[in-house]
């Protein structure tokens, strides 16, 4: 629905005024394409006395339009149907008996409009489908624990990829003679092509970055703490980091994203102290660290 405002010359506005025939309507074949709309003022539509400038405005023409981002989803092969993800804000749009316009699924834009039911809205605890989903290489997938909508989705396609949910489920505890070292199994994946009886090249390695496609969600929940020695030996020294980010395009590794993202930005979000007058710890990041080299 397009409506024109006019303003005077202090910029004050007059609310939008419309037209009985001020509506244009965009099937769902052309959610692909960009979208224009060409307006023309009719020679008797005459403006206010005290208008210096008008500009034009569109809202939707229903009520209650909300948009609902979920890119995370697991089928539920007892029920028939499957479970979406709902984050943030997504989850307090969502009601049960609400339907949805697709606008994309897994094999891209939809073209024609598909409409679906949520069937049922639950907070729910990790690993809550049996039997547990699998993704394209018939591995079994980890649910994280969450809101989540149910819908039958026999009209869009939900393919699960490779990898869809990573979590740090390996990890390596060290000391070099001054700081703890900690290691984190999230950064590689073992690679199906790997020859073991042929020599280790660029191409012939048993584990290849983890790519990060665009929209994909990280937490990064990070906690540490030294307890404070006797006998003053030692300050108390604790951090807490929680965060969540979005990969803003696709990345070939967990480091390119971390680079090109500016994750390490986000530490100014941590929250450190000690119980002494000592200054916090603060964060330092080595960008040569981490890097792959096939």
């Amino acid at each position: 629905e397009v409506g024109i405002i006019y303003l005077d010359e202090y910029m004050r506005a007059t609310t939008a005024l419309v037209s009985p025939n001020n509506t244009q309507y965009i099937d769902c074949s052309n959610s692909i394409t960009q979208n224009r709309i060409r307006v023309e003022i009719p020679v008797q539509q005459i403006a206010p006395s005290f208008s210096k400038y008008y500009k034009f405005c569109i809202k939707a023409d229903k009520e209650d339009y909300d948009i609902i981002y979920t890119n995370l989803y697991f089928r539920d092969n007892t029920l028939g149907s499957t479970w979406f993800l709902l984050e943030g804000e997504n989850s307090q749009k969502i009601e049960v008996g609400d339907k949805l316009l697709v606008k994309a699924d897994t094999n891209g834009p939809k073209s024609r409009c598909t409409e679906v039911t949520v069937l049922d809205k639950e907070a729910k605890e990790a690993d809550f489908i049996l039997p547990p989903p699998v993704d394209a290489a018939n591995n079994e997938v980890t649910v994280p624990s969450g809101t989540y909508m149910r819908i039958s989705t026999n009209q869009i396609s939900t393919e699960l990829g490779e990898n869809p949910v990573v979590t740090d489920d390996q990890n390596g505890r060290g000391n070099d003679g001054n700081c703890p070292i900690v290691y984190m199994n999230v950064c590689s994946v073992p690679n199906p092509a790997y020859d073991p009886t042929s020599p280790a090249t660029g191409t012939n390695l048993p584990f290849i970055p983890l790519e990060i496609p665009e929209g994909s969600t990280m937490r990064i929940n990070y906690f540490n703490k030294r307890n404070g020695g006797s006998g003053n030996a030692c300050e108390l020294r604790e951090c807490i980091w929680e965060t969540t980010a979005t990969a803003s395009q696709n990345y070939f590794s967990v480091k390119a994203w971390w680079d090109g993202d500016n994750i390490f930005g986000l530490t100014s979000q941590a929250v450190c102290r000690t119980d002494t007058s000592d200054s916090p710890s603060t964060w330092n990041y080595d960008s040569s660290i981490g890097t792959f080299d096939g």
